[in-house]
């Protein structure tokens, strides 16, 4: 799972740097900012169709952590 979250922001880190140019010298920010958009999004899918079709709610563990990808990625 690690290896597909570096592709990923891998991806978006090159998407960022060809968006501003393609300048030398950002690729700690590119990678920082591809890094916190990719853990964003991945705590977008827990809505009302992610609820426990048994109760309607959401569980616990994936509350959880979209809490903790909050708290990390501001």
């Amino acid at each position: 799972m690690n290896d597909d979250r570096d592709d990923k922001i891998r991806d978006r880190a090159y998407e960022i740097w060809q968006r501003e140019g393609g300048g030398h010298g950002d690729h700690d920010r590119h990678w920082h900012q591809a890094e916190m958009e990719i853990d964003r999004e991945a705590a977008l899918p827990l809505t009302a169709d992610d609820a426990l079709p048994e109760t309607g709610e959401i569980a616990s563990t994936d509350v959880l952590q979209v809490e903790a990808l909050a708290a990390r990625t501001g």
